[in-house]
């Protein structure tokens, strides 16, 4: 592995960060840390910063939470590139950051703001099969750096929403209305103004077949 190390270098400029993270896990998972590979590594990463994704932020830092990877000057970078570019993120992919963020220590408040403030203004721009969606994702507990502050922000938002429903139009809102009555149901988030809302929609569905 470490001969391999000096081929990695050679070739870091080349690498996406997604590969930039697995090549990471490749040494981590043997317990080496090549000082001259983690260094070209972590510079191509910074590099890369600019033109990431969302979904990169997320998926390089919960990476790196992962390891225990939290060099100082890299993750300090992530930091000011994430309040850059914070409108990249979506809801998912923003509590994904700030868990890992958190998961590494970062001590760096302003960060955390920029995402918080996001996060809510966020919450309250998404549709509602948005907020199901995300809500899915967050209690499916695939995503172990998720920061819990920011699922519980849209839990309530989702707890709002569907306590204001009274009609079809609302349950139009939804892709599935049954899958979703089966989610809310399972995880105890079934309000009696859903299923009222519900009963309307089925109504008015079943008024349009003679």
């Amino acid at each position: 592995f470490l001969s391999l190390s000096e081929v990695f270098s050679r070739h870091v400029s080349h690498m996406k960060p997604k590969t930039i993270a697995l090549v990471l896990q490749l040494f981590e998972a043997q317990n080496l840390r090549p000082q001259a590979l983690y260094v070209e590594l972590f510079h191509g990463l910074i590099r890369q910063t600019s033109k990431m994704y969302g979904e990169e932020f997320a998926q390089v830092l919960s990476a790196l939470a992962s390891m225990k990877i939290g060099n100082p000057q890299l993750l300090k970078h992530f930091c000011q590139e994430v309040c850059k570019h914070v409108k990249l993120l979506t809801f998912v992919e923003g509590a994904r950051v700030a868990g890992a963020l958190r998961s590494l220590g970062v001590q760096e408040e302003t960060v955390f703001e920029v995402l918080d403030h996001k996060q809510n203004l966020e919450a309250q721009m998404m549709t509602l099969q948005e907020v199901v969606d995300a809500m899915q994702i967050f209690l499916s507990r695939e995503l172990p750096f998720s920061w819990e502050t920011h699922e519980r922000l849209l839990r309530s938002e989702l707890l709002d929403r569907i306590s204001k429903m009274k009609s079809a139009e609302d349950v139009n809102q939804l892709a599935d209305p049954f899958a979703t009555l089966d989610f809310l149901r399972l995880h105890g988030l079934l309000s009696r103004e859903f299923l009222l809302a519900l009963c309307a929609w089925c109504k008015t569905a079943a008024s349009r077949f003679p």
